[in-house]
């Protein structure tokens, strides 16, 4: 163990000392070696090799046995190839230029092996790379050709060989502008996005990294630290558990901490690139390299927007050489970065995982947008921002209307001059209201909508807020004018729709939602008494109720949600009757129908949701008919299907179920060879695949389950990725891990389906951080302790089953309290008492428990609160049907218990 501990410092000392200038080692070593001259003169000889060239960069080839090295010399095969010479060595091992050596062909190639057989560490890392690099196939990331091992067992790759200088060099070099670098780096970011969705995260973007050949291609070169973000058949997380070195000036928080790599870690590092490429300087400045200094600058240190770093360090030749090189100026080069480009940067630099761009994707869509001269995500969206980039973007139409809009400029400040003498400043504000009016609508419903199944949940609530701005503005004003209050009723309808919409994505917002939605029903029902016979005031008034009714199923009973679906279908009712041709103004009946089929399932309606969704599916092919141009309809009528297909398997209806599913999935891909990055048909597409592989699973179809079921995982996971904000998908991840684990335990494979239970539980876990006022949430949240429960309780861990059931039921029993009249929470409370029960008497039936009279009473006491909700539902007439036979089983429950107590 000492020897351990020793080579381990050695190894610490060693990366560390080897990160500095030379002539600053000696210190730094006399510093932290503290009088020993043994371990200081190891280290010194180490690093005296590494200088020559004859060791790795790594202390994985040091052994306190001594240095072994493989013997690859001139002219010596591998296999087909044979070395031509040595083209550097890295922190993986050395690379050799090679060619054929069959003449086969005549092809160099670049072949990468560890010269360290005595490392393991090295060699799983070589290996992991090796098998990393077999997938990936794309223009720009350098291809494995071939792989093989030495007559002494060094193994080796063989690579696609690339000519080419690092991309900062090669910019410098090239005398590429600010917007051929741009470019440029976009075409990284699609070789990073290629491997991210690919589930492979690089953890080493750098300039040495990414090769640009002589006719302009980067090549993004090394995976060999990169970390696979899939499971092996053990289900255990594939790649190493060492933390591999990194290249400090590239590395994120996350990395200098240890923590967990994401693909917000390559986006980081995609930062600093870009911020080089841009300025030609790194965002901090690292001048010892000490692991202190390190985490100190990484993770604390905010940088210095580039425009400022340009212009304070604008006076130095070197900013004078740069600028240069990029064609331009210190000053104009500052100007250029200051604006879209900080922000750009800064975003991508930021801290936290969670706030840098989501994906590489999304880095490189807001870089498209800024030489695009359109808004960027990472910068506010003022008023006067847009205005300038729409100018930018018209550049011509503008300068050609310049003319006549000063003409029109100058007799306007003179009309306004003397409507102001003349006290007409009223007309003056009422159309600037009809301005801002227009702009609240257009932000609140045409825009929003349009990206509902494109955007992401940044976009969105960007969008929302916009409009609750221009909502604000026009609430702060005293104005009598009916029209202009009942679009303020509207737009705070539709901010309570937006909040509320746990189908696209909930943000935590239940509660401002209900304020929004009340506050707008307010207004129109205060207009409906003047106004009764209005179809605009009955369609907002439809709508406000909709969303009340929605709204129920988190924060209310399901008494009062069917009310408010009742009066919302009687609203949008009265209108169609009357007018049958407005069929597509909101709200239309098909949505009203489905959101009083979502309140209704979420209790245990099932008939009835069935019902409800079959009236959307007709209303909807009405309206077809009359628009058969409007292909977003046909998205809806899949959604619907879904949910159709979804209750008959609640039911047990699983023939019904697996003819609808299946038929389901095929229109969907149909519709996606058209539109194949359309989210709302990924979403319909993965949930419907969750409920053919729970059909699959309870008709026996053990592995077509399995297959259905682990693809819809992995969309999924892809659209959680896609938009790390949409709590609703990090539910629907939970979901898949739900049902992978419940097929597994029909298995039998009890370990493996702990393992998605557990990974169930995380993500409601961080959901009921995040949106604690959902209490739809809050159950799905309970149901997943409980299936924790009896997933540990299955593997033999009674104790900590006990524990997960008991904050299962207390969450249980919570959410009867506040919905009293919910039928399916009081039922859940029942289930989740049966539950412990079984568990209590379990337990107290097991020879190493410590106490087992008290567990078999807890079990009695169990099955006895079950059975006493089960009767009062029955009592009630509101027992289901599938229960009938309950109230018998428990007493039979603790019937069995009673004789184990008298034992």
């Amino acid at each position: 163990m000492a020897g351990e501990r020793s080579f381990s410092r050695l190894e610490h000392l060693f990366n560390s000392a080897l990160e500095l200038p030379e002539e600053q080692r000696a210190s730094y070593l006399d510093a932290e070696c503290d009088g020993d001259f043994e371990l200081k003169s190891k280290i010194e000889r180490l690093l005296s090799q590494e200088s020559k060239g004859t060791q790795l960069g790594v202390l994985g080839s040091i052994s306190p046995i001594g240095i072994a090295e493989t013997s690859v010399t001139e002219g010596q095969e591998l296999g087909a190839y044979k070395i031509k010479r040595e083209l550097g060595s890295g922190g993986m091992g050395t690379v050799y230029l090679a060619s054929r050596a069959d003449d086969e062909y005549e092809k160099d190639v670049a072949i990468k092996m560890v010269r360290d057989r005595l490392s393991r560490e090295l060699i799983q890392r070589f290996r992991n790379e090796r098998q990393i690099l077999a997938s990936m196939e794309h223009p720009n990331i350098a291809r494995l050709l071939d792989g093989g091992t030495t007559e002494d067992d060094f193994p080796y790759v063989v690579m696609e060989y690339v000519d080419g200088c690092a991309i900062t060099d090669y910019c410098d070099q090239h005398g590429l502008t600010i917007d051929q670098r741009l470019r440029l780096f976009l075409t990284v970011c699609g070789a990073v996005q290629y491997a991210h969705q690919n589930l492979v995260v690089h953890r080493d973007i750098k300039p040495q990294n990414i090769l640009v050949t002589g006719n302009g291609i980067p090549k993004l070169l090394d995976f060999g630290i990169a970390k696979l973000l899939t499971q092996d058949q053990t289900g255990k997380t594939a790649g190493l558990t060492v933390s591999p070195r990194l290249t400090p000036e590239y590395a994120s928080p996350e990395q200098v901490r240890g923590a967990a790599i994401t693909t917000a870690s390559d986006v980081y590092s995609l930062g600093v690139l870009l911020y080089e490429l841009l300025t030609g300087n790194q965002p901090y400045s690292l001048a010892a390299h000490t692991p202190i200094e390190v985490h100190k600058v990484i993770c604390e240190q905010q940088p210095y927007p580039a425009s400022l770093a340009m212009r304070q360090t604008s006076s130095n030749d070197k900013v004078h050489q740069r600028a240069r090189a990029r064609g331009t100026t210190p000053g104009k080069l500052s100007n250029r970065l200051s604006g879209d480009l900080d922000n750009i940067l800064l975003m991508a630099l930021r801290k936290e995982q969670e706030r840098r761009y989501a994906t590489a994707d999304a880095l490189a869509d807001d870089i498209q947008r800024y030489l695009k001269n359109e808004p960027v995500v990472a910068r506010k969206d003022t008023w006067s921002y847009r205005v300038t980039k729409f100018i930018k973007r018209n550049s011509i139409g503008v300068i050609a209307a310049s003319v006549v809009l000063m003409t029109v400029l100058t007799a306007a400040a003179i009309s306004i001059h003397y409507a102001i003498m003349e006290n007409r400043q009223r007309e003056l504000a009422e159309q600037r209201f009809d301005d801002v009016r227009q702009l609240a609508t257009t932000f609140l419903y045409d825009i929003h909508d349009s990206v509902a199944n494109e955007g992401r949940t940044t976009t969105r609530d960007l969008l929302l807020s916009t409009g609750l701005e221009y909502l604000d503005a026009l609430s702060a004003q005293e104005n009598s004018d009916i029209s202009l209050r009942a679009d303020i009723a509207r737009g705070r309808i539709r901010v309570a729709k937006i909040q509320g919409d746990v189908s696209q994505s909930s943000q935590g917002n239940a509660a401002e939602a209900l304020d929004n939605a009340q506050a707008g029903m307010e207004i129109v029902q205060k207009l409906l008494q003047s106004d009764p016979d209005s179809t605009n005031l009955k369609l907002i008034a439809a709508e406000g109720y909709q969303v009340l009714g929605s709204l129920g199923r988190h924060v209310d009973t399901l008494e009062v949600s069917r009310e408010n679906f009742e009066q919302a279908l009687a609203m949008r009712r009265d209108v169609h009757e009357s007018h049958p041709k407005l069929g597509m103004e909101r709200p239309r009946l098909d949505e009203i129908h489905v959101a009083y089929a979502g309140a209704v399932e979420s209790s245990g309606f099932y008939e009835e949701a069935i019902a409800h969704h079959q009236l959307a599916i007709d209303s909807l092919q009405q309206q077809i008919n009359l628009t058969p141009e409007n292909t977003q309809l046909a998205e809806t009528i899949l959604s619907s299907k879904m949910f159709v297909g979804q209750n008959h398997q609640r039911l047990g209806q699983f023939d019904k179920a697996r003819t609808t599913l299946e038929g389901l999935l095929t229109e969907i891909q149909e519709l996606r060879a058209g539109k194949p990055s359309n989210v709302g048909l990924i979403r319909t597409l993965a949930a419907a695949q969750v409920n053919l592989g729970r059909v699959y699973d309870a008709l026996g179809l053990r592995e077509q389950a399995e297959e259905e079921l682990l693809e819809a995982l992995r969309l999924h996971e892809s659209l959680s990725a896609y938009d790390p904000g949409d709590l609703m998908m990090w539910h629907r991840v939970s979901i898949s891990h739900h049902f992978l684990g419940r097929l597994y335990n029909n298995l039998g494979k009890h370990e493996q389906a702990l393992g998605h239970f557990e990974k169930m539980l995380v993500h409601n876990k961080k959901i009921v951080d995040t949106a604690p006022d959902s209490l739809s949430f809050k159950r799905h949240y309970a149901v997943a302790l409980d299936m924790n429960g009896g997933a540990l309780r299955r593997v033999g861990r009674l104790l900590k089953a006990l524990e997960h059931h008991q904050r299962a039921n207390k969450v249980f029993r919570e959410l009867a309290e506040l919905r009293a009249g919910d039928i399916d929470a009081r039922r859940s409370v029942a289930v989740s008492w049966y539950f412990l029960g079984q568990l209590q008497r379990e337990i107290g039936t097991d020879q190493s428990t410590a106490s087992p009279q008290e567990h078999l009473k807890s079990a009695i006491r169990a099955f006895e609160t079950s059975k006493k909700i089960i009767q009062s539902l029955r009592d009630e007439g509101n027992l289901p049907p599938g229960d009938a036979n309950n109230i018998a089983m428990l007493e039979d429950e603790a019937n069995k218990t009673r004789e184990l107590l008298r034992r």
